[in-house]
C-alpha cells in the first residue's frame, strides 16, 4: 500500500491562494445544490464575526450573482479578483494579501478598490 504524498507549499501565499480558492467553489457548489435542489426558505446569515456582517450571503441567489460578477472581474483584472479572493474567502487582512501576494500596499490598495467598484457595478 502506497501512502499519499502530504500537500505542500513553498510559500504561505501558495496555501492561501489554495485555500481561497477551496473555499470559493465549496460555496459556490453549495448554492447551486441549493438552488437545485429547492429545500425551502432562505439562507440563514450567519458570520464569522458578530461585528462583520458582510461575510453573509442572504440567498444561493447571491452567492451565484458574486461568483458570475468575480469571474467577470477576473477577466478584466486578475490581481484584483485574487485580493478579492484572499480578502474575503481567506480572511486574509489587505497588509496581509499584500504580503501574499509579494506585493506593495498600496498596490493591494488600488487593486482593492477598483474591485470593490466593479463588483458594487455588477451586484448593484
Amino acid at each position: 500500500m502506497r501512502r499519499s504524498q502530504p500537500l505542500e507549499f513553498a510559500h504561505p501565499a501558495q496555501f492561501f491562494t489554495y485555500a481561497a480558492r477551496a473555499m470559493r467553489h465549496l460555496l459556490l457548489d453549495r448554492a447551486r445544490d441549493r438552488l437545485r435542489l429547492r429545500a425551502g426558505g432562505e439562507w440563514l446569515s450567519i458570520t464569522l464575526d458578530s461585528d462583520d456582517t458582510r461575510l453573509a450571503c442572504a440567498s444561493a441567489e447571491d452567492v451565484i450573482a458574486i461568483e458570475q460578477a468575480l469571474a467577470e472581474l477576473e477577466k478584466v483584472d486578475e490581481r484584483s479578483a485574487r485580493v478579492v479572493e484572499l480578502r474575503y474567502f481567506a480572511g486574509l487582512s489587505l497588509d496581509q494579501v499584500a504580503e501574499s501576494l509579494e506585493l506593495n500596499r498600496r498596490t493591494i490598495d488600488r487593486d482593492w478598490r477598483f474591485a470593490r467598484a466593479f463588483l458594487a457595478a455588477r451586484l448593484g
